[in-house]
């Protein structure tokens, strides 16, 4: 993704696809919260080892208290994953 133009369309593809999600929600008068992973990694880590650690460290995420007390903080109404 160092292309800026192809990030550039990446990147727009994806607002189009969370606003296919959430525009009837805001409709309503919800609001879209992100949360964003940073992870450590060099060349030699394959997409698979990224991505299963993402996807490992996103369900302890889910299977946690700080997360059971954020979503009723904040009204959760529901969530998607995108990676």
């Amino acid at each position: 993704m160092s292309c800026p133009v192809c990030r550039s369309k990446r990147v727009n593809k994806g607002i189009m696809e969370v606003k296919q999600y959430t525009s009837q929600f805001h409709d309503h008068g919800g609001r879209t919260l992100l949360v964003t992973f940073t992870l450590n990694h060099h060349k030699r880590h394959t997409y698979k080892y990224l991505f299963d650690g993402l996807k490992s460290s996103l369900s302890h995420l889910k299977d946690s208290r700080e997360w059971k007390k954020l979503k009723s903080e904040i009204d959760h109404q529901f969530h998607y994953d995108r990676f």
